[in-house]
């Protein structure tokens, strides 16, 4: 199957460091660390998360294989784009419902 995006924009009402579907069938959702302007920008794989944690002013990830990785943002920030990912998440499971 070709990779396809949703646009986050149209679905979650929301303009800014949106998460991206990269494959609706498996629901693989990926998400921004800052704005995709910015060359430090990270993307984050949402079925991949095993857990995160505060560390000073960044957030560790533990990834499902056991990997940790620091990333450059709050875990509140880190938190938000979590929830919008998962938002978008529930949204392609429901449409393969319906």
């Amino acid at each position: 199957e070709i990779i396809k995006t949703v646009k986050g924009e149209e679905l979650l009402g929301m303009k800014y460091k949106l998460p991206i579907v990269i494959e609706e069938k498996h629901e693989i959702v990926f998400f921004p660390t800052k704005s995709i302007k910015q060359k430090d920008c990270d993307w984050i794989a949402l079925n991949n998360i095993y857990s995160y944690e505060k560390n000073g002013f960044s957030t560790v990830v533990t990834f499902k294989n056991g990997v940790k990785v620091p990333f450059n943002i709050s875990v509140e920030s880190f938190e938000n784009q979590l929830l919008r990912a998962s938002k978008l998440q529930l949204i392609i499971k429901n449409r393969k419902v319906n």
